[in-house]
């Protein structure tokens, strides 16, 4: 068995064909977008800066048995492995570690977190754990001996990811509704993306989300170009009443809560591929087809009013959207992570009930690690 790098199309084809393997008899495993990989891992990516990203592929007897994904930051001491897949093998899996933590010790890298994606929490980001049910749109999805696999191979625990899940018939509007209008009474504000006023709003979401993670590893600054393409991309998937925004008594932009329509409901049967003939089965579904979940993307509140209830409008608003839209059942929330106890309580107090968990683990690079063949 034996460890190599992926530098040509044909392996690059292999590093996406692995799940194919591992997931062949799991009925609940639906493939991300390959167009979604691609935006992450290929070349083209704005992340890149020089040499920073390895793909590894294991190969055993004729055939690929596994794969990871080692990248950093120039001059961040926290490195990253994430598109972790592998048969049920621990020889196999401390290989394809051994040579991704090598790559990054190299780096200068003294600690390594997995499996994360080059700083972008809102997606492939964490282990699951628990609830090993169909996995939302670009959400991490294993089956459950991969913990295993990582723990044997001394990654330990580092936070856990909870994402909760908020019904019409659990929503407890009277303590949301109580909050949000002591809010209002305060003076702040709340309100939808509005394209009319596109750059304005596009200001406020990269003034938000760069304050508030910064002071996370792997954090990359987002900028205005960044933005207005993440829109873009998401046409089929965004509704303007999705993106909501609160703003202080000063009408300073201080949060923002963005939704999207949970897309694997439609995505089951089209294996990834995003080709003219699926592209035309995911329009007519899309448009006969009832949304019957919205997902919390990303939620963002500046440092300065973190833990204060600020979201409570947001969220308001959401809830009433799921409550007057036939068909639609439930909302995703965005995933909170235990180090983040108040906003659990606070959703809890709402109704919401924790749905899945992932895990973000991390280790210490080692020197003597093993090299490529």
């Amino acid at each position: 068995m034996k460890v190599i790098a992926v530098e040509t199309p044909e392996q690059f084809r292999a590093f996406l064909d692995i799940p194919k393997r591992i997931y062949a008899n799991d009925p609940n495993y639906i493939p991300p977008l390959e167009a979604d990989l691609y935006q992450i891992l290929g070349k083209d990516n704005a992340a890149y800066q020089g040499d920073n990203l390895l793909l590894l592929l294991a190969y055993d007897r004729g055939e690929f048995v596994g794969r990871v994904a080692a990248f950093f930051y120039p001059g961040n001491r926290v490195g990253g492995i994430g598109f972790f897949e592998c048969i049920e093998d621990p020889d196999v899996s401390m290989e394809l570690f051994q040579a991704a933590e090598h790559f990054l010790k190299n780096a200068g890298c003294e600690v390594v977190q997995a499996p994360v994606n080059f700083g972008e929490r809102d997606k492939f980001w964490g282990l699951m754990v628990r609830g090993f049910r169909s996995p939302s749109y670009q959400e991490n999805y294993n089956p459950p001996y991969y913990r295993e696999l990582f723990e044997a191979n001394g990654y330990k625990q580092e936070f856990e990811q909870v994402t909760w899940e908020i019904t019409p018939a659990t929503f407890k509007r009277e303590l949301l509704d109580r909050k949000a209008r002591q809010l209002e009474a305060a003076g702040f504000t709340w309100k939808h993306y509005d394209p009319a006023r596109r750059d304005d709003f596009i200001d406020d979401f990269l003034h938000i989300y760069n304050e508030a993670w910064r002071e996370f590893e792997h954090f990359k600054p987002l900028n205005k170009t960044e933005i207005a393409e993440l829109l873009r991309r998401m046409k089929p998937i965004f509704r303007n009443n999705l993106l909501w925004f609160t703003y202080d008594p000063k009408g300073k932009p201080i949060a923002f809560y963005l939704s999207i329509i949970e897309l694997n409901q439609y995505l089951r049967s089209i294996d990834g591929k995003l080709n003219v003939l699926n592209k035309i089965r995911l329009w007519i579904r899309m448009r006969t087809e009832p949304v019957r979940k919205l997902r919390g993307l990303v939620f963002g509140v500046i440092p300065a009013y973190q833990n204060q209830g600020v979201s409570a409008g947001m969220i308001m608003e959401i809830c009433k959207l799921i409550e007057s839209t036939p068909g639609l059942e439930c909302t995703e929330l965005a995933w909170v992570g235990g180090f983040n106890p108040r906003m659990m309580a606070f959703l809890e107090k709402l109704g919401a009930h924790p749905d899945r968990r992932h895990i973000t683990l991390s280790k210490k690079v080692q020197a003597g690690l093993h090299k490529l063949e």
